[in-house]
């Protein structure tokens, strides 16, 4: 046998040797399977996203979205709260604004109440004899009062004189109530008659009457074919009624007199 050949055989010899430790073998690295190669790929891809792995499922999504709408329905609870108060604070510090100034005005118009009260004590007391000169009667509020005081007495009286007078002779008595139908009733005709001869009295003094007959008509009727009521209506305007007829001519007469001297001095102008 060549001698290279014995030596490759001594030494395949000795690496078939079954009684060596394992340790002598030469150890090779194991080749990873292809399963544990795709779970490690995964590992490191979701280690660098891992904000998609919040989602992974539709309830954790659902689960996402509803505590976010809760987040914002307290959010837009608490800023409505926030605004309400606000809101609240305004009007409570308008109120106590306008509480004090309606509390000013009643302080200054008490002081301006006061004041002529001051005086008037002062002015008392600086001249007592000035004041005590004049007695209550001599007040005018004092003596209108009076006077209506006396004008209703009056009046009571006058009704029950009417009220004896209506029963004399009857057992029926007339109700106070009548009685005033009646003078009102007397009262609208004595307005009416006044109107009427009111009108008259304009209508001479605007409108030119053609003779002084009717202007006297007019102004002066017969008061024997009048009523009381009538008369009462005649004598309200007899000073009027005076100073129309004896006053001159009057408005109506002489815008009538220039109107015609207007006119003839224009017929002149046109014959020129």
């Amino acid at each position: 046998m060549p001698p290279k050949a014995a030596k490759r055989k001594a030494k395949g010899s000795k690496d078939d040797d079954p009684w060596r430790s394992p340790d002598d073998h030469l150890r090779k690295k194991p080749r990873p399977s292809t399963a544990v190669v795709d779970e490690v790929d995964e590992d490191q891809y979701q280690a660098k996203r891992p904000a998609n792995n919040q989602f992974q499922t539709w309830s954790d999504w659902q689960t996402k979205f509803n505590e976010k709408e809760k987040s914002d329905k307290r959010d837009f609870a608490n800023a409505f709260n926030r605004n309400i108060e606000a809101k609240r604070n305004e009007f409570d510090a308008l109120f106590s604004r306008s509480n004090d100034e309606l509390i000013n005005a009643d302080n200054k118009y008490a002081m301006l109440i006061e004041e002529p009260c001051t005086d008037t004590q002062t002015a008392s007391k600086s001249n007592p004899k000035v004041q005590a000169a004049k007695s209550r009667q001599d007040h005018p509020l004092f003596k209108a009062g009076q006077h209506i005081l006396q004008k209703c007495h009056n009046l009571v009286a006058d009704h029950g004189k009417a009220s004896k007078k209506a029963t004399q002779g009857s057992t029926k008595a007339t109700l106070p109530r009548e009685l005033w139908e009646d003078e009102i009733a007397s009262v609208q005709e004595l307005l009416l008659y006044g109107r009427q001869h009111g009108e008259n009295i304009v209508e001479c003094i605007v409108v030119p009457s053609p003779s002084d007959e009717e202007k006297s008509h007019l102004l002066t009727p017969d008061k024997e074919e009048l009523s009381l009521t009538g008369k009462l209506a005649v004598a309200m305007y007899r000073k009027s009624a005076e100073g129309v007829m004896k006053g001159g001519p009057t408005w109506g007469e002489v815008a009538r007199s220039q109107a015609g001297a207007f006119g003839r001095a224009l017929d002149g102008l046109t014959g020129i």
